[in-house]
This record gives structure tokens, sequence and C-alpha cells, in this order.
């Protein structure tokens, strides 16, 4: 068996890490898919590991390479390059002390290579595996941004529908504070038109795109839009603003979706729905109108009862 983990480290081309050497064949500890070469489990954990009741196979001795790998703190993220050093702005160059920002790693003159890039001009890292969600259709390996959603959808909505083509081994490892390992625990699939995805610590099932449960993404996103937040739909109870401005939609929506409030497949489309930003802003320009003429009018007719 193969993890999602292992396939990834194969994508970047199975860099070396290390530390890790050859060992009897055996499930990997923490992702479970078959290993020949890692590190002990007694080297790999660490004071700071906080995830070891997630682990695949925790009676396993050995951590495999690709996982290794992916939870280090400095391994390259595909097509995620560093930004430029805040110290020197990307020139690797030693500011002056007055342009310099804080962070110093060494006293160094001006002019001299940059003291905390050393001369790189760039970051240490661009982030880590972690902090990203990572996107794998059988040929391609992506990733994306908790900003950068609509793409995350996107992907889903593809996988989900059905091909006539071969069977399709994809996954989504879909991180959501990006502080935690996704993609050691994610489901592998075999096909396309349904499947399984990892949620942060959920799994979730992804249902095939004929089915009605595609609409509750865009029905959550016209109720965003039309004025609830995210955390009234999630609790199923909306605040007085809310019903003043789409009571309708709101009951509409509560007639439909509130069976599916205790699906997995509930939180992760409250996830991916984000409301339309050019409609709100329109809407909230239109609702200032309407107070501040309910004002005037307000005060004309206590003027007129004054009078």
């Amino acid at each position: 068996m193969i993890s999602a983990s292992q396939l990834a480290h194969a994508y970047v081309g199975r860099p070396a890490v290390e530390g890790c050497a050859a060992h009897e064949a055996e499930p990997c500890a923490v992702c479970g898919g078959e290993s020949t070469r890692g590190k002990p489990v007694w080297e790999f954990i660490g004071s700071s590991l906080t995830d070891q009741t997630s682990f695949c196979s925790p009676h396993s001795d050995h951590v495999c390479e690709a996982c290794v790998y992916v939870r280090a703190r400095f391994s390259p993220v595909v097509g995620r390059e560093p930004k430029p050093c805040d110290r020197c702005n990307g020139t690797g160059v030693e500011p002056s002390q007055a342009q310099a920002r804080k962070g110093n790693r060494g006293h160094r003159e001006p002019g001299q290579p940059c003291a905390k890039c050393d001369g790189t001009c760039r970051k240490e890292s661009a982030g880590r595996w972690s902090n990203f969600t990572h996107l794998y259709d059988g040929h391609t390996l992506d990733n994306a941004t908790k900003g950068e959603k609509p793409k995350i959808l996107a992907f889903l909505r593809r996988m989900a529908t059905s091909s006539p083509l071969e069977p399709c081994t994809w996954f989504a490892a879909i991180s959501d504070t990006g502080q935690k390992h996704v993609l050691p625990y994610t489901p592998i699939n075999m096909r396309r038109g349904s499947g399984r995805v990892r949620f942060e610590e959920s799994e979730v099932f992804i249902p095939p795109a004929s089915s009605r449960l595609w609409s509750l993404v865009g029905d959550m996103t016209e109720l965003l839009t039309a004025g609830a937040t995210k955390e009234e739909l999630q609790r199923g109870a909306y605040t007085s603003h809310a019903y003043q401005r789409c009571r309708e939609r709101i009951e509409h929506f509560e007639r439909d979706w509130s069976y599916a409030r205790s699906l997995a497949w509930f939180a992760l489309c409250l996830w991916l729905a984000q409301r339309d930003e050019e409609t709100v802003a329109a809407r909230m320009i239109e609702e200032k109108g309407k107070r501040s003429e309910s004002k005037r009018t307000t005060r004309r007719q206590g003027a007129h009862r004054a009078g």
C-alpha cells in the first residue's frame, strides 16, 4: 500500500533525507504505507510532536522517508518559492542600521552579505508542507493556500465527475489551520466520480457530481452573500439582523439543509463557501442609504410634531 505522503515524495523525485536508512519492510508508523527506508520512530519523535495518537501503524519501528520529508521544517514545497528577505528587501546586501529591520542575526557592515539571508536574497523557507492544501489528480501534484478556496473547490468538483478513462489515483489533503499535518493521514482514491478526502482532522466523503449534495455549496454562498454569517450557518441560529436581511433565504436553506448539519460534508462546504464580495459591498451601500433616509425621515417627523 502506498500513502499520500509517499506519492507526494515520489512526485518531487524522492529526495534523500539525512538520518534515513534502509530497513526491513514494514508499514510506516505515521502514514501506514509500505516502507523499506526511513528513520527509527524513537529518533523521529521529538518533544514538539503532538499527533502520535493519529499514527496509522503505531506498532511499527520506523517512519518512512516520505513522511520524514514532508514533515520537515525546510523541505521545499512544490511551486512555492521563498519570499524576498525582509531585512535586505531582497537585495542580498546588508542595509545600513537605519534601514535594517528587527531580527539581526549578527553584526555585519553595510554592503556586506545580508546577516539574515547570507546574501541569498530570500527567506529560509516559503512555508512547511503542513501550511498548504495538497491536491493530486494522478498526474500533477498541486497545492493551495487557505485564500485559494475556489481552486480547491474546482479540484474536488473535477474529481467528483465520472470519467470513461482509466481508473484515477487521486487525493486531497485539505488544511484549515496550517498547523496540523494532514497529508500523511489522507486517504487515496482509486477512481473518479466520488471519494474520500482529509479535511484537517476529519475524513469527508465527496459525493459524485450528479448528487444534490453539491448544491449545498452554492446555497451557502447565496445565503452568506445575502447577509448571514458562517457562524450562524454552522449553528443554525441566526440573529435578528440576518432575519431582517434575508429571512426568506434562511427559511429556505434550513428547510432544505438542516438535516445535513451533522455531516462532515456540511463542514467542508461551509469552509469552502465564500460570499460574493462585490454584491455584499453593493448591499451594504444600499443598507447604509436606507438607514440614512430613515434617520432623515425620523428627524422631519420630529420637527413636524414640534412645530
